[in-house]
């Protein structure tokens, strides 16, 4: 994110990721989060949780986060298969985002 490799986020991410929302799209809003929130200071894991679905397996991970312009929280979900662990979605939560 903070190289701002959008594309290759995208590119990485699982058939889920992808059939949500368009390459494009995606690269428009992580480039909007870069811009309002700025590079990662620091993070620290607040939680992670594993569940296995017949549809797979699923890890979540979750971080407070310190940006440049302000704080908030992160949630990245992968599907694990075969060894490789591919975004499914990423979620951000920061009142930075507000008033940024």
């Amino acid at each position: 994110m903070d190289a701002q490799q959008f594309a290759m986020v995208y590119a990485n991410g699982s058939n889920e990721l992808r059939k949500s929302t368009s390459e494009t799209e995606m690269t428009k809003i992580l480039g909007a989060l870069n811009t309002k929130l700025g590079k990662v200071k620091s993070a620290e894991k607040s939680g992670w949780h594993v569940n296995f679905h017949t549809s797979g397996t699923f890890v979540t991970l979750g971080f407070k986060t310190q940006f440049e312009k302000g704080s908030g929280t992160e949630q990245f979900v992968f599907r694990v298969s075969d060894g490789k662990a591919q975004l499914v979605s990423y979620n951000v939560n920061s009142p930075a985002l507000l008033v940024n």
